[in-house]
């Protein structure tokens, strides 16, 4: 509070960095309101701070006398809040929550920076997910988007899709444990394909199969954006994993594949990985990645501990790593 009302008066500041401090409500809306009368600052940085969802509103109101100042926060909604399930929660005393999502999409839609956007556990409805995805498809600001556990299912899915195809500042996408099936999945490897922002994709603990991997394969031909993907816990087969070996002889941005346990693929860079856990897995899907890497020329190192290969997947492996001394090329292969 006494920043803030330094800031009423200062005239020269421009950048204020406060991410990652103990600032709760009450502080943030003083500095917000603070802003309503200086006209110099042009970057707040309020991310990871628990700033609560009412600061969000506050910036809403900010941005009708003052367009020219950008502030940054994360928002991020517990379960208990109900901020976005198509059902009212007024008899335990909480707010109707399509109220609340409405809110939020307003503010999304009217320029509140709202960098990290977590809706975790929040069983978002159909209503929920569409109001909020009409608000994505223009939002400029929000990088990262949680979504783990909300049972978007199929439907939910294609509908944020959709605005996948429109937003151009998602960087990170969380959409484990969704039931997303591979209907859903093709509706997202659509959007892959025009989407240029995402770099991180988390679908764990889903229900995608082989036919699912197949539209995602074809999608990673062309994009050039996407750096880290998270599959495990999915019911993928040889085949799933054949379609993305094929991919991976034209997808340049992987670099490190790993593939641990049984019945374990784990495709991993620290730079750009590639995650395929606990999914089923035998030879064919083994020889068809050797293969595959005897063509890419980013893939740096395999790892495949713990995992039951058997005779020709060995042969392959042991091909692979021939062809590699051959091209000059350095893999670090472990199995």
């Amino acid at each position: 509070e006494a920043l803030a009302d330094a800031l009423r008066g200062n005239a020269s500041l421009v950048h204020l960095d406060l991410a990652s401090n103990e600032l709760r409500q009450r502080g943030a809306e003083a500095l917000i309101g603070a802003l309503h009368e200086n006209r110099t600052l042009r970057h707040l940085d309020l991310a990871e701070n628990r700033v609560g969802f009412k600061v969000a509103e506050a910036l809403a109101e900010l941005h009708k006398v003052n367009e020219e100042v950008e502030v940054l926060l994360e928002y991020e909604a517990e379960a208990s809040e109900a901020t976005v399930h198509g059902v009212s929660d007024a008899d335990d005393g909480g707010i109707r929550a399509p109220v609340r999502c409405k809110a939020l999409a307003s503010d999304l839609r009217s320029g509140a920076m709202l960098s990290a956007l977590k809706l975790a556990r929040n069983e978002l409805n159909a209503e929920g997910i569409q109001v909020l995805a009409d608000a994505l498809s223009i939002n400029s600001s929000v990088s990262s988007l949680c979504l783990e556990g909300a049972e978007l299912g199929d439907a939910g899915i294609q509908v944020l899709s959709e605005a996948l195809k429109m937003n151009h500042s998602i960087r990170i996408l969380n959409l484990r444990d969704n039931l997303i099936g591979d209907p859903g999945i093709k509706a997202l490897a659509g959007a892959l394909k025009r989407n240029s922002s995402i770099r991180l994709l988390k679908l764990e603990i889903n229900e995608i199969g082989d036919e699912g991997i197949k539209a995602l394969a074809l999608a990673l031909k062309s994009n050039r954006a996407l750096k880290t993907l998270f599959l495990g816990n999915n019911e993928i087969g040889d085949e799933g994993i054949k379609a993305l070996a094929e991919a991976l002889q034209e997808n340049t941005s992987v670099n490190t594949l790993g593939i641990r346990g049984k019945n374990i693929l784990r495709i991993s860079s620290a730079a750009a990985p590639l995650y395929l856990v606990h999914n089923e897995l035998g030879d064919d899907a083994i020889k068809a990645l050797a293969e595959a890497l005897k063509v890419n020329r980013s893939v740096s190192q395999l790892y495949l501990g713990d995992h039951d290969i058997g005779d020709e997947g060995i042969k392959a492996l042991e091909a692979l790593k021939d062809e590699k001394l051959r091209q000059g090329h350095r893999l670090v292969l472990e199995y």
